[in-house]
């Protein structure tokens, strides 16, 4: 909660306690390069709970398996954090959504580690950040962006952009890189892109 209140400007309540986030929150965010994402604060991975409570938390978890994107946190300080990690990918694969794309963020990264957490065999290195101190945050977010540029939205390009483009892509929420000379390339939900065709309807696309 702490990492998505520093993420989000949100003021959800953040305890070192069980049980502390019941209630999932939603907020924008936007993101470097001007995209716009929703972020979910869920409740967070208990491992050994009795199997009544356990299936209470996995549905309340399943929305999960519809994001485009999860965030991974692991708390580096604990001794106990890769075990902790891999708890949540366990769980994560219960909920059928190890397909899901992910970015491990390595949170207290202020603080020294407890433990040198094993690396995870396959998967993108992690972003190091402190949700307390904020270090770490800009990249955590250009890492989403890039992430959800490769696996989530539809590129299109422009070799000669019309006037007023950019605007409208900032309008929409669209991430957008200029190119150069003169280009520009953004990321768009397919609500977005439609959104952009009904206004733009002489636009020069590249998908």
């Amino acid at each position: 909660s702490t990492l998505f209140n520093a993420l989000s400007r949100a003021g959800a309540a953040a305890r070192d306690q069980m049980f502390s986030t019941l209630d999932p929150q939603v907020r924008h965010v936007r993101l470097p390069g001007g995209g716009r994402a929703l972020l979910a604060d869920t409740v967070g991975f208990i491992s050994e709970l009795p199997e009544d409570l356990r299936v209470a938390f996995r549905a309340t978890l399943e929305e999960l398996t519809a994001a485009d994107a999860i965030l991974h946190v692991v708390d580096t300080a604990h001794p106990d954090a890769t075990a902790h990690r891999d708890a949540v990918l366990a769980e994560l694969r219960l909920l059928g959504a190890e397909g899901v794309p992910r970015l491990t963020v390595l949170n207290k990264a202020d603080l020294p580690a407890a433990a040198p957490l094993r690396s995870e065999e396959g998967a993108a290195p992690g972003v190091r950040a402190s949700a307390r101190t904020g270090d770490g945050v800009v990249v955590l977010l250009e890492r989403l962006e890039e992430l959800l540029r490769e696996r989530v939205w539809t590129r299109l390009a422009w070799t000669r952009p019309r006037p007023g483009l950019l605007a409208d892509l900032a309008r929409l929420g669209a991430s957008v890189r200029e190119r150069h000379p003169g280009g520009i390339e953004a990321w768009l939900t397919p609500a977005q892109a439609a959104s952009l065709f009904l206004s733009i309807p002489a636009a020069t696309t590249t998908s």
